[in-house]
């Protein structure tokens, strides 16, 4: 198990044949022996392999979530959280997205915080939970004061849940941070209704 030259001759010669189901029967064990002898790593890109082949060539979603859990299980992995959370998403269940997203964010590079904070935010709304969402939105304002997606997503939060003080808050912050003198006006009236 897990002879790397025999998996890939093998998974090369199905490919070719288009024996799409019969690839993945062959990966699924090869994963499962592998990680059952405690070579995570490897276990973990075979079922990778998995799980692109049940999204891209067979179609089968929940194969392909199946997969790519058991390669977060098996190893941090950030592509199988972005995959997790994407199908998660098409699939409408929005709260499962949200935990590999929350997940996601433990390993995420500095300069990707933003962007998956944003996704979080997106997700928690989906998912009907406008405070959990405006918690992600906060943090990626806080970390990046300046991109307008966060910023306008966060004051309109603000405003369906009439959140006057955190609105106040955003629109001062965006003012300082951007220096839009049409926000910092919008701001100065905001806190002349107090």
């Amino acid at each position: 198990p897990g002879h790397t030259e025999s998996i890939a001759a093998l998974s090369e010669l199905l490919d070719q044949r288009g024996r799409y189901d019969e690839l993945a029967e062959v990966l699924e064990q090869q994963a499962t022996r592998v990680g059952a002898a405690g070579d995570s790593e490897q276990a973990g890109a075979l079922w990778a392999r998995v799980a692109d082949l049940a999204e891209t060539r067979l179609r089968d979603t929940d194969k392909a979530i199946a997969a790519y859990r058991k390669v977060v299980e098996l190893r941090p992995d950030n592509l199988a959280l972005d995959a997790l959370a994407r199908l998660y998403l098409a699939q409408d269940r929005p709260d499962a997205a949200a935990k590999h997203l929350e997940q996601r964010l433990e390993n995420t590079p500095e300069s990707e915080r933003v962007a998956i904070l944003l996704k979080l935010a997106r997700a928690r709304i989906a998912a009907d939970q406008r405070e959990k969402a405006v918690q992600a939105l906060d943090t990626a304002f806080g970390e990046a004061p300046r991109n307008g997606e966060v910023r306008k997503l966060l004051i309109r939060l603000h405003r369906e849940r009439d959140d006057k003080p955190g609105l106040a808050r955003t629109l001062a912050t965006a003012a300082t941070a951007v220096g839009d003198p049409t926000t910092d006006r919008k701001s100065t009236r905001l806190n002349s209704s107090h």
